[in-house]
């Protein structure tokens, strides 16, 4: 890491080592890229906190099926659950956390990438959000994975807690 010009703490390199098995599922070798892009997304999510837990989120597609997400979701100790219908499985997903929050945020933006090619691929995602209740702000979260629906979720729960703390 530190030759790809990337200052990991030695303090987190087992939450790295666990990141990379989790995400070597059936044999994937992880690249350079990938693992930069790995030690990456752990710096980054360790600069917030978890105020809004995503306690679980179940997610069915397919084709001439209407894509739906259920989530629970805990905020300030409170959980709840809602389902609902969306365009593909993330926006489903989005829009049930959304309803579960009482739709205090919007989702303003997404940005997906590959990090490498193939259909094993790590993914990059992006996401901005704005806070609809108080003043507006724009918030960002930043996941990786090899899930498209499991990692935009998680950054968008990113995103979320980072507008969270902002107001604590």
């Amino acid at each position: 890491l530190s030759v790809m010009g990337i200052s990991f703490p030695d303090s987190s390199l087992g939450d790295l080592l666990e990141e990379i098995k989790n995400l070597s599922v059936g044999g994937k070798e992880i690249s350079d890229i990938e693992l930069a892009a790995i030690a990456e997304n752990l710096l980054w999510r360790g600069r917030s906190e978890e105020y809004v837990k995503l306690d679980e989120f179940v997610v069915l597609t397919g084709k001439n099926v209407t894509p739906t997400a259920t989530v629970t979701v805990t905020v300030d100790g409170v959980s709840k659950t809602c389902a609902m219908t969306g365009h593909g499985p993330v926006d489903a997903a989005v829009n049930a956390i959304r309803a579960a929050m009482d739709n205090r945020i919007s989702f303003e933006e997404l940005r997906l990438e590959s990090i490498t090619g193939g259909s094993d691929s790590l993914c990059e995602v992006t996401v901005l959000v704005k806070d609809t209740v108080s003043d507006g702000h724009i918030s960002a979260g930043k996941a990786v994975g090899i899930d498209i629906v499991d990692t935009t979720v998680d950054a968008f729960m990113q995103a979320i807690n980072r507008d969270y703390a902002r107001s604590r």
